[in-house]
């Protein structure tokens, strides 16, 4: 899958905006997520791994500029529900073998 140029799926902020424990923080867009992982499920494997990939990097690379012996290696995901229905979160969340009685 080639991800378009104006992927809005994610935002790292700034380097000096961090939690309280000084991890980094990202926005992550539900519903630009969920419009780019509805055309397949092979899709929508390749955006998580794309967006994991990407965020390694990200980590490595402020791990590196900090200068600090310890890696940065978590980061804070905010997200932006906007949009998005969330019955059918719930349902995309649901395990296949769960059924409602």
């Amino acid at each position: 899958m080639k991800f378009p140029a104006d992927l809005d799926v994610f935002r790292v902020l700034p380097s000096n905006c961090r939690d309280p424990l000084g991890r980094p923080a990202l926005v992550f867009n539900l519903a630009a997520f969920f419009q780019l992982a509805s055309r397949s499920l092979d899709d929508t494997k390749d955006l998580i791994l794309w967006l994991d990939d990407t965020m390694r990097w990200y980590l490595r690379k402020i791990s590196k500029e900090s200068g600090e012996r310890t890696p940065v290696l978590q980061f804070v995901a905010i997200v932006n529900v906007q949009g998005v229905n969330m019955s059918s979160v719930v349902r995309s969340c649901q395990p296949p073998w769960f059924q409602e009685s």
